[in-house]
C-alpha cells in the first residue's frame, strides 16, 4: 500500500452523479461499516470535486487540515472507502513529488444495498436488529391498491418516426450517470471458472447469475481466493440436482481461512531485507494471518478454539491489523510462558489501538519503548511528608503502564 505524504498533490474526480441523497445513504448504510471519518472524507472529497475551479489540485496537507485528522486516520478512512466500493485511488510520480487521483463512486440505493448479501450481512454484523428495522421501516415499499389504471402510454402522446436515422445515432459525448463500483470486481471470475472446470467440469453459465454472485460474496466474507472458493464449491456441489449447498460452501470456506471477512486493513509493503531470525520473524508477522501465525508458533499444531475467539476479538472488535495482532501474539507468548491470557492480551491490545499502530515492526518497537524504565525526580523527606504526587493518568492507563513495566525484554 503506497502511503500519501503531506506534500503530495491530490485531484478528485466524480465517476458519476452523486447527489445529496447519496450522502444520506452513505451515513445510514455505509458509515456503520467504514466509520465516521471515512464518511466525512467521502462527503469532503465530493464537495472538493464540485468546486474544481478552486480545488483542481491541492496538497494532502490541505485535506488533512479540512478534516482535522491525522495521516494514519485519513489513510485508514481512504482504505475503508476503497474496500467498500466508494473510492478508487490512482498514482502518478513526478520528479520531486507525486499526484494521487481520487475517483468517487455513488453508493448503492437502499434496495440494492440490502439485496447485496455481502453489504447487508456486514451491516447486520456491525449494528443491531433495532437499527435494521428502523431502516426497513423508513425505506419499505408500501403496496398501493388502485382500481382500473387509465394512464396514457408513450404511444398515446408521442409519435416518433423510428425510420428517421437520428434514432439510430449514438450520442457523440458520453454523459454522466450513476456509477457504482462492484466490490466483487477484485475476484477473478475467469480464474474461478477455470478451477471449477479443472476440478469437477462445472460450468458457471448453467447457474443463475444470482447464485454466482452469492458464491463470490461468500469468498469476500471469508477472505478466501478463487482457487479455495472453487475447492469449497466442488465439495458442496450436488451433481444430480446441479446446485451448490451454500451453507456447506460457507462452512468449507470458514475452515479454509479461520477468520471471517474483516473491515479494510492496512497492508503496507513493510517486508525487511536480511536473513537474521528477527528479520524473518517480522516478515512472517507481516505476511501471515493470525491463525496461521499461531499455528507456526505452535510448531504446526492447530490453535485452540479459545485462541481463535481471542484473535477474532482483536481483529473485529478492537480493529487491529493482522501484523499488529501477530506481533502482539508473539509478545504475549514470549512473556507469558507460551500462553495467551485473554484479559492480559486485550489490555495490551487496547494500548496498541490507542497508538494507531498498523505494522509489526512499529508494534515490536512500541513494546521495547514502553518497557524502558521511567525515571522520577528524587524527593526530600520534607516533600514526602507533604504527600505523594498525584498521577495525571487515568486508573486504567496506570494499570497498563504497571503491566508493561513488569514485562521482561523481548526475546
Amino acid at each position: 500500500m503506497k502511503s500519501i505524504k503531506s506534500k503530495d498533490y491530490l485531484s478528485v474526480h466524480l465517476q458519476g452523479i452523486i447527489t445529496e441523497q447519496d450522502l444520506q445513504w452513505v451515513i445510514e448504510f455505509y458509515q456503520p461499516l467504514i466509520g465516521p471519518i471515512a464518511s466525512s472524507l467521502f462527503s469532503t472529497l465530493k464537495q472538493l470535486a464540485l468546486n474544481e475551479d478552486y480545488f483542481d489540485v491541492f496538497t494532502y496537507q490541505q485535506l488533512l487540515n479540512l478534516l482535522q485528522t491525522q495521516e494514519h486516520q485519513t489513510q485508514q478512512a481512504r482504505m475503508a472507502l476503497e474496500a467498500i466500493g466508494l473510492l478508487r485511488t490512482y498514482h502518478d510520480s513526478f520528479k520531486d513529488s507525486s499526484i494521487f487521483t481520487f475517483v468517487l463512486f455513488a453508493p448503492k440505493n437502499p434496495h440494492d444495498f440490502m439485496e447485496d448479501p455481502l453489504l447487508s450481512g456486514l451491516l447486520k454484523q456491525y449494528t443491531d436488529e433495532k437499527y435494521i428495522k428502523i431502516l426497513e421501516k423508513k425505506y419499505q415499499v408500501t403496496p398501493l391498491e388502485f382500481q382500473e389504471e387509465i394512464s396514457a402510454s408513450f404511444a398515446d402522446v408521442f409519435h416518433a418516426d423510428l425510420n428517421n436515422p437520428i434514432f439510430a445515432v449514438a450520442p457523440r459525448t458520453k454523459l454522466k450517470g450513476r456509477a457504482i463500483h462492484d466490490i466483487r470486481n477484485d475476484m477473478n471470475v475467469d480464474l474461478f471458472q477455470s478451477q471449477l472446470l479443472k476440478l469437477a467440469d462445472i460450468h458457471l453459465d448453467q447457474f443463475d447469475p444470482q447464485v454466482v454472485e452469492q458464491l463470490l460474496s461468500i469468498a469476500q466474507l471469508t477472505g478466501i481466493d478463487e482457487v479455495a472458493l472453487a475447492e469449497a464449491c466442488v465439495q458442496a456441489y450436488h451433481p444430480i440436482e446441479r446446485r451448490f449447498d451454500l451453507e456447506k460452501v460457507t462452512t468449507y470456506a470458514m475452515n479454509e481461512r479461520k477468520l471471517p471477512f474483516l473491515k479494510a486493513r492496512l497492508k503496507k509493503n513493510t517486508l525487511l531485507d536480511g536473513s537474521s531470525d528477527q528479520v524473518k520473524l517480522v516478515n512472517q508477522m507481516e505476511q501471515l494471518n493470525p491463525t496461521d501465525f499461531l499455528q507456526l508458533k505452535q510448531h504446526g499444531a492447530e490453535p485452540s478454539l479459545s485462541d481463535i475467539k481471542l484473535v477474532r476479538t482483536l481483529a473485529i472488535e478492537m480493529k487491529l491489523s493482522f501484523p499488529v495482532i501477530n506481533a502482539l501474539i508473539h509478545y504475549v507468548l514470549t512473556e507469558q510462558n507460551n500462553t495467551l491470557p485473554r484479559a492480559y492480551t486485550e489490555k495490551l491490545a487496547a494500548s496498541l489501538g490507542r497508538e494507531g499502530l498498523t505494522t509489526a515492526l512499529d508494534t515490536m518497537d512500541y513494546f521495547v519503548r514502553v518497557k524502558t524504565p521511567k525515571t522520577y525526580p528524587k524527593t526530600t523527606k520534607h516533600q514526602s511528608e507533604q504527600g505523594k504526587p498525584t498521577s495525571t493518568n487515568s486508573e486504567k492507563e496506570e494499570d497498563i503502564d504497571a503491566l508493561l513495566e513488569s514485562i521482561k525484554h523481548l526475546k
